[in-house]
């Protein structure tokens, strides 16, 4: 896609580079995050590692909460993860793109260097609710996505402050050319936060 040997000049500069990539159900955040690694790795003498924050959940640690009688398990919680763990691995691995449903920026101790939030769309969470069972009837699915799932992810929005905002949309396109399309836009917006870093640099 683009002759990267930039990407070591900023690692060279900055002593490190650390990609979040933050994405709502069903944003293709796993296949975005695993195609722009090898994007990213193709033209360069430093490797980057790719590191699942599900790696990091608390088996059987998910918190359950009831409201009007209703009961969910929350998974896409902070309290859900093991940071420390994360930041032992990133003390090991330097130059990462870290991907996942959330993360608690009060709990870990290495800089983020750019970050993206992938946005789903309410039909897109759906088919992801519906898919894995997740809910017991629409009406469930609706309040739960209404009142807690989207304002868990406007205040989490605002604590990590995205370079960019990526809206994962639906519209005649299948995954694979999702996945390409969003995954080119990751790494164009990339290529041009580096490219003003190095050369405002040198």
């Amino acid at each position: 896609m683009y002759d990267y040997s930039i990407l070591d000049e900023y690692i060279k500069q900055n002593g490190q580079i650390i990609i979040l990539i933050i994405g709502m159900m069903n944003s293709l955040k796993s296949k975005i995050s695993k195609e722009l690694l090898i994007s990213l790795n193709e033209n360069t003498k430093t490797k980057i590692k790719l590191i699942n924050l599900c790696n990091f959940y608390k088996k059987d640690k998910h918190i359950k909460f009831t409201d009007e009688n209703d009961t969910f398990n929350n998974y896409d919680i902070n309290s859900n993860y093991n940071f420390n763990e994360l930041n032992k691995t990133i003390k090991e691995h330097k130059n990462v793109i870290i991907y996942g449903s959330t993360i608690d920026i009060t709990k870990i101790n290495f800089k983020i260097n750019f970050t993206f939030l992938l946005s789903s769309t309410k039909t897109r969470i759906k088919e992801c609710v519906e898919k894995q069972n997740i809910m017991q009837n629409e009406e469930l699915m609706q309040k739960y996505v209404k009142k807690y799932y989207l304002p868990y992810y406007d205040n989490l929005k605002e604590k990590i402050k995205p370079d960019k905002i990526v809206n994962i949309k639906k519209i005649d396109e299948t995954d694979e050319e999702i996945i390409d399309k969003y995954t080119t836009e990751i790494f164009d917006v990339l290529k041009h936060f580096i490219e003003n870093i190095v050369y405002k640099s040198s």
